[in-house]
Protein backbone atom coordinates (compact mmCIF):
# COMPACT_ATOMS: atom_id res chain seq x y z
CA UNK A 1 0.00 0.00 0.00
CA UNK A 2 1.46 3.36 -0.79
CA UNK A 3 0.46 5.41 2.26
CA UNK A 4 2.07 8.67 1.08
CA UNK A 5 -0.38 8.86 -1.68
CA UNK A 6 -3.74 8.30 0.15
CA UNK A 7 -5.48 11.08 2.27
CA UNK A 8 -6.50 11.64 6.09
CA UNK A 9 -10.01 10.72 4.96
CA UNK A 10 -8.65 7.32 3.71
CA UNK A 11 -6.19 6.54 6.08
CA UNK A 12 -9.07 7.06 8.81
CA UNK A 13 -11.17 4.79 6.96
CA UNK A 14 -8.11 1.99 6.34
CA UNK A 15 -6.69 2.01 9.91
CA UNK A 16 -9.62 2.06 12.26
CA UNK A 17 -12.02 -0.06 9.71
CA UNK A 18 -13.44 -2.14 12.75
CA UNK A 19 -13.38 0.42 15.45
CA UNK A 20 -16.06 2.01 16.64
CA UNK A 21 -15.98 5.93 16.80
CA UNK A 22 -16.74 7.81 19.89
CA UNK A 23 -19.96 8.81 18.94
CA UNK A 24 -21.04 5.33 17.90
CA UNK A 25 -20.56 3.86 21.58
CA UNK A 26 -22.37 6.76 22.73
CA UNK A 27 -25.27 6.53 20.39
CA UNK A 28 -25.37 2.98 21.63
CA UNK A 29 -25.63 3.77 24.91
CA UNK A 30 -29.08 5.70 24.19
CA UNK A 31 -30.21 2.72 21.75
CA UNK A 32 -29.87 0.15 24.57
CA UNK A 33 -32.13 2.31 26.65
CA UNK A 34 -34.72 3.76 24.55
CA UNK A 35 -38.17 2.10 25.55
CA UNK A 36 -41.64 2.77 23.48
CA UNK A 37 -43.37 6.04 24.91
CA UNK A 38 -39.96 7.22 26.40
CA UNK A 39 -39.56 10.74 27.10
CA UNK A 40 -35.73 12.18 26.39
CA UNK A 41 -34.25 15.61 26.83
CA UNK A 42 -31.80 16.37 24.10
CA UNK A 43 -29.38 19.06 25.52
CA UNK A 44 -27.24 21.30 23.53
CA UNK A 45 -29.89 19.49 20.57
CA UNK A 46 -28.29 21.98 17.70
CA UNK A 47 -29.53 21.15 14.10
CA UNK A 48 -29.27 17.60 14.32
CA UNK A 49 -26.77 17.90 11.00
CA UNK A 50 -23.43 16.44 12.25
CA UNK A 51 -23.34 12.62 12.78
CA UNK A 52 -27.25 12.57 14.46
CA UNK A 53 -28.45 10.10 16.55
CA UNK A 54 -31.18 8.13 14.06
CA UNK A 55 -34.13 9.24 16.28
CA UNK A 56 -36.17 8.35 13.04
CA UNK A 57 -35.78 4.68 13.70
CA UNK A 58 -37.34 5.23 17.13
CA UNK A 59 -40.85 6.47 16.42
CA UNK A 60 -43.01 5.91 19.55
CA UNK A 61 -41.02 8.55 21.80
CA UNK A 62 -40.90 12.06 22.97
CA UNK A 63 -37.79 14.20 22.18
CA UNK A 64 -37.21 17.49 23.98
CA UNK A 65 -34.39 19.88 22.52
CA UNK A 66 -32.80 22.80 24.37
CA UNK A 67 -30.20 24.90 23.37
CA UNK A 68 -29.34 28.95 23.28
CA UNK A 69 -29.39 28.73 19.19
CA UNK A 70 -32.80 29.75 18.23
CA UNK A 71 -31.24 28.02 14.93
CA UNK A 72 -32.17 24.11 16.49
CA UNK A 73 -35.52 25.06 15.02
CA UNK A 74 -33.97 23.24 11.98
CA UNK A 75 -33.42 19.94 13.87
CA UNK A 76 -36.21 17.87 12.52
CA UNK A 77 -36.13 15.02 15.38
CA UNK A 78 -37.51 17.37 17.87
CA UNK A 79 -41.30 17.06 18.90
CA UNK A 80 -40.70 20.21 21.13
CA UNK A 81 -37.95 22.76 21.60
CA UNK A 82 -37.02 25.12 24.00
CA UNK A 83 -34.68 27.64 23.24
CA UNK A 84 -32.18 29.37 26.15
CA UNK A 85 -32.95 32.86 25.59
CA UNK A 86 -31.09 34.74 28.59
CA UNK A 87 -28.77 34.38 31.66
CA UNK A 88 -31.73 33.22 33.71
CA UNK A 89 -33.15 30.18 31.46
CA UNK A 90 -29.97 28.76 31.48
CA UNK A 91 -30.09 28.97 35.36
CA UNK A 92 -32.73 27.37 35.27
CA UNK A 93 -34.29 25.62 32.38
CA UNK A 94 -37.71 26.62 30.95
CA UNK A 95 -39.08 23.40 31.29
CA UNK A 96 -42.49 24.02 32.61
CA UNK A 97 -41.83 21.29 35.33
CA UNK A 98 -41.53 18.69 32.51
CA UNK A 99 -39.21 15.57 33.66
CA UNK A 100 -37.67 12.86 31.57
CA UNK A 101 -36.95 9.06 31.50
CA UNK A 102 -33.58 9.89 29.73
CA UNK A 103 -31.01 13.18 29.20
CA UNK A 104 -28.56 13.09 26.62
CA UNK A 105 -25.99 15.61 25.90
CA UNK A 106 -23.06 15.19 23.54
CA UNK A 107 -19.96 17.68 22.95
CA UNK A 108 -22.15 19.71 25.27
CA UNK A 109 -20.23 19.98 29.12
CA UNK A 110 -16.86 21.19 27.44
CA UNK A 111 -18.92 24.85 27.43
CA UNK A 112 -20.54 24.64 30.75
CA UNK A 113 -19.78 27.84 32.60
CA UNK A 114 -21.23 26.77 36.04
CA UNK A 115 -20.88 22.93 36.53
CA UNK A 116 -23.44 23.32 39.29
CA UNK A 117 -26.07 24.99 37.66
CA UNK A 118 -25.95 22.73 34.56
CA UNK A 119 -26.13 19.60 36.85
CA UNK A 120 -28.71 20.99 38.73
CA UNK A 121 -30.62 21.33 35.53
CA UNK A 122 -30.27 18.24 34.64
CA UNK A 123 -31.12 16.98 38.31
CA UNK A 124 -34.59 18.74 37.98
CA UNK A 125 -35.12 17.47 34.55
CA UNK A 126 -34.61 13.76 34.88
CA UNK A 127 -37.41 11.42 36.98
CA UNK A 128 -36.44 9.39 39.70
CA UNK A 129 -34.44 6.38 38.61
CA UNK A 130 -33.67 8.69 34.68
CA UNK A 131 -30.68 9.10 33.67
CA UNK A 132 -28.22 11.32 32.32
CA UNK A 133 -25.86 9.93 29.29
CA UNK A 134 -23.06 12.02 28.25
CA UNK A 135 -20.05 12.49 25.49
CA UNK A 136 -17.37 15.09 26.36
CA UNK A 137 -13.69 16.06 25.91
CA UNK A 138 -11.10 14.71 28.37
CA UNK A 139 -9.24 17.83 29.85
CA UNK A 140 -6.46 15.56 29.98
CA UNK A 141 -5.66 14.86 26.53
CA UNK A 142 -3.11 16.86 24.52
CA UNK A 143 -5.01 18.29 22.11
CA UNK A 144 -7.55 19.40 24.41
CA UNK A 145 -5.03 20.99 26.46
CA UNK A 146 -3.58 23.18 24.05
CA UNK A 147 -7.45 23.76 22.23
CA UNK A 148 -8.06 25.42 25.65
CA UNK A 149 -4.92 27.78 25.42
CA UNK A 150 -6.36 28.82 21.87
CA UNK A 151 -8.24 31.84 20.90
CA UNK A 152 -11.70 30.83 19.76
CA UNK A 153 -11.06 32.16 16.48
CA UNK A 154 -8.47 29.61 15.69
CA UNK A 155 -10.60 26.87 17.08
CA UNK A 156 -12.64 28.15 14.52
CA UNK A 157 -10.37 27.91 11.61
CA UNK A 158 -9.58 24.38 12.99
CA UNK A 159 -12.20 22.62 13.06
CA UNK A 160 -13.72 24.19 9.86
CA UNK A 161 -10.86 22.68 8.15
CA UNK A 162 -11.77 18.94 9.47
CA UNK A 163 -15.42 19.49 9.39
CA UNK A 164 -16.56 20.04 5.93
CA UNK A 165 -19.52 21.51 5.45
CA UNK A 166 -19.74 22.83 9.25
CA UNK A 167 -21.07 26.22 9.62
CA UNK A 168 -18.78 27.99 12.05
CA UNK A 169 -22.00 29.36 13.46
CA UNK A 170 -22.34 26.12 15.60
CA UNK A 171 -18.95 26.26 16.66
CA UNK A 172 -19.45 27.62 20.38
CA UNK A 173 -16.67 29.14 23.12
CA UNK A 174 -15.27 26.50 25.85
CA UNK A 175 -14.80 26.46 28.84
CA UNK A 176 -14.01 22.65 30.63
CA UNK A 177 -14.32 23.07 33.94
CA UNK A 178 -15.60 19.73 34.54
CA UNK A 179 -13.85 17.69 31.84
CA UNK A 180 -11.99 14.99 33.93
CA UNK A 181 -13.31 12.63 35.46
CA UNK A 182 -12.59 13.81 39.19
CA UNK A 183 -14.38 17.41 38.16
CA UNK A 184 -17.33 15.15 36.90
CA UNK A 185 -17.67 12.74 40.11
CA UNK A 186 -17.27 15.46 42.31
CA UNK A 187 -19.98 17.98 40.77
CA UNK A 188 -22.55 15.05 40.42
CA UNK A 189 -22.48 14.21 44.24
CA UNK A 190 -22.27 18.14 44.60
CA UNK A 191 -26.07 18.09 42.86
CA UNK A 192 -27.81 14.86 43.81
CA UNK A 193 -26.55 12.65 40.63
CA UNK A 194 -25.03 9.43 41.17
CA UNK A 195 -21.66 8.23 38.73
CA UNK A 196 -23.11 4.63 37.28
CA UNK A 197 -20.34 4.68 34.45
CA UNK A 198 -17.39 6.47 33.33
CA UNK A 199 -15.35 5.72 30.72
CA UNK A 200 -11.74 7.67 29.39
CA UNK A 201 -10.83 6.37 26.30
CA UNK A 202 -9.13 6.70 22.84
CA UNK A 203 -10.95 4.73 21.12
CA UNK A 204 -9.95 6.34 17.64
CA UNK A 205 -7.20 8.87 16.61
CA UNK A 206 -8.28 12.58 17.37
CA UNK A 207 -9.79 13.99 14.60
CA UNK A 208 -8.74 17.57 15.38
CA UNK A 209 -5.29 17.23 13.51
CA UNK A 210 -7.18 15.46 10.29
CA UNK A 211 -6.26 19.07 8.60
CA UNK A 212 -3.41 17.28 6.93
CA UNK A 213 -0.89 13.88 6.57
CA UNK A 214 1.41 14.33 8.62
CA UNK A 215 -0.87 15.68 11.62
CA UNK A 216 -2.67 12.90 11.03
CA UNK A 217 0.17 10.76 11.50
CA UNK A 218 1.02 12.69 14.96
CA UNK A 219 -2.70 11.70 16.20
CA UNK A 220 -2.37 8.36 15.46
CA UNK A 221 1.60 7.87 16.91
CA UNK A 222 -0.33 9.55 20.31
CA UNK A 223 -2.90 6.91 19.61
CA UNK A 224 -0.86 4.22 19.45
CA UNK A 225 1.26 5.16 22.51
CA UNK A 226 -1.79 5.59 24.94
CA UNK A 227 -2.86 2.04 23.93
CA UNK A 228 -0.31 0.38 24.04
CA UNK A 229 0.71 1.82 27.47
CA UNK A 230 -2.97 1.85 28.18
CA UNK A 231 -2.50 5.38 29.61
CA UNK A 232 -6.14 6.13 27.74
CA UNK A 233 -7.57 5.22 30.83
CA UNK A 234 -6.27 8.81 32.23
CA UNK A 235 -5.81 10.47 28.96
CA UNK A 236 -7.69 9.57 25.89
CA UNK A 237 -9.41 12.10 23.99
CA UNK A 238 -13.29 11.53 25.18
CA UNK A 239 -15.45 10.70 28.40
CA UNK A 240 -18.48 8.94 27.76
CA UNK A 241 -20.43 8.11 31.15
CA UNK A 242 -24.20 7.72 32.51
CA UNK A 243 -25.37 9.75 35.33
CA UNK A 244 -28.14 8.88 37.80
CA UNK A 245 -30.59 10.32 39.48
CA UNK A 246 -31.17 8.66 42.83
Amino acid sequence: MNWGAVGVKELRARLFADIPTDWQIYHKLIADRLVPGMAVLDVGCGKGSICPFPWQKYSDRYLVGIDPDPAASQNPNLDRLVVLRNRQDHQEWPLDGQTFDLVTGRYVLEHVDSPSEFLGNVRKALKPGGEFLFLTPNLLHPAIMVSRALPHSIKERVLGATRKGLDMGDVFPTRYRINTSRALRLHASKNGLRVKQLAVREHQAVGYLDFSVPTFWLAYAYYRTVKRSHADHWFGANIVGIMERA
